[in-house]
């Protein structure tokens, strides 16, 4: 599903990962580990090819990682950055925008699977009509995960996706994540709750 390829990375003149090499199939739940600067979100952003490696090769779905490639590989995943600053008045502006795009209009969500999502995330549908900067930090997280999941793609990044999150909250998010078998789920975390969950940990 996800392959690296003796991989290194070069950051001012600095090797920040050297020869790295993973597999990650198809299903699988992984956790990207690490200290603080060790490059776990370059990882993330070389799969989405917002960064090339100085050396080595990356596959998504046996394709390359590359100019070639790359709409065909964001077509199939959806990626929760730390930080986000989006252009929406409303929470149902942000949940609903990304399915005007041609891509994701066939997965476009009923209010229906919205709620069953919201209810995951401990969100009330009271917030639909609310402005999105208007919400708590974890109830924004919170909302752009719904987004995300309800993307329905097939690999989903996601880069510390519980900071703001209680812990009750937390176990249903990865009791949600573990339970879709067909998707593939690479998370950076420093969140031993959420990490434990999962079936793979890389450490970088």
């Amino acid at each position: 599903m996800i392959q690296f390829k003796q991989v290194t990375f070069i950051y001012n003149n600095k090797i920040l990962i050297d020869n790295f090499n993973a597999h990650i199939c198809r299903g699988d739940k992984v956790v990207i580990c690490g200290k603080s600067g060790s490059g776990k979100t370059t990882l993330l952003h070389s799969i989405l090819g917002f960064v090339q490696p100085n050396s080595g090769e990356i596959y998504v779905n046996s394709m390359l990682v590359d100019i070639k490639n790359i709409n065909n590989i964001r077509c199939n995943t959806a990626w929760l950055p730390q930080d986000y600053l989006l252009p929406y008045s409303t929470v149902e502006e942000v949940i609903f925008t990304p399915f005007k795009f041609k891509n994701n209009a066939k997965n476009s969500p009923s209010k229906g699977s919205v709620a069953q999502i919201f209810d995951v995330l401990a969100l009330p549908i009271s917030i639909y009509d609310k402005r999105f900067t208007s919400l708590s930090g974890g109830e924004r997280q919170r909302v752009m995960l719904a987004t995300t999941i309800l993307l329905g793609k097939p690999i989903l990044l996601l880069d510390e996706p519980t900071s703001a999150l209680d812990a009750q909250v937390v176990k249903n998010l990865s009791t949600y994540l573990i339970n879709q078998v067909d998707t593939t789920v690479v998370a950076v975390s420093h969140d031993e709750k959420f990490i434990s969950n999962f079936n793979k940990a890389i450490t970088i």
